[in-house]
């Protein structure tokens, strides 16, 4: 009898079990589109845009407003920075006012740094301002320079 009270329950519910899904994974192009929003909603001329491609930090570039982001060999759109990485963390530098990442967005565009890191670290006069010295800077130092104001979480 308790089996079958059992069963008669189950089968009522068994219309609300079948419109239960699994999740769909999110497409990679959503993916994209959706973080390069959220950077575009804190991000401004000057920061950092710091992107891997595992659990470590591998590319470095400085944020344009106009929706690119300055990398050692050019601009590039945020969407094809960010489009080719596993996780993308902005980061503001350090002491500086918008006008001074304004200054450094211009000095960007016109330096031509072997990586991405080394351009940025230039350009923003990290050197300068902290008083460290360093030939060669990598895109995981760099967040000792500034504020973390953004991080996508890892792709999916």
């Amino acid at each position: 009898m308790k089996l079958a009270t059992a069963l008669l329950a189950l089968s009522a519910c068994a219309p609300h079990l079948a419109s239960v899904r699994a999740p769909t994974p999110v497409d990679g192009t959503a993916v994209t589109a959706l973080w390069a929003s959220e950077i575009r909603l804190v991000a401004r001329d000057g920061d950092w845009l710091i992107a891997s491609a595992g659990d470590e930090p591998t590319s470095a570039a400085m944020y344009d407003a106009r929706g690119l982001a300055l990398e050692a060999s050019g601009p590039v759109p945020l969407e094809q920075l960010v489009a080719t990485a596993h996780a993308v963390i902005v980061v503001r530098p350090a002491n500086m006012t918008a006008d001074d990442e304004a200054a450094a967005l211009a000095r960007a565009r016109t330096d031509s740094a072997a990586d991405g890191a080394t351009l940025v670290y230039r350009a923003s006069q990290t050197e300068a301002r902290t008083g460290a010295h360093a030939q060669a800077i990598t895109p995981a130092e760099l967040m000792q320079y500034g504020e973390v104001i953004y991080w996508s979480g890892p792709r999916e």
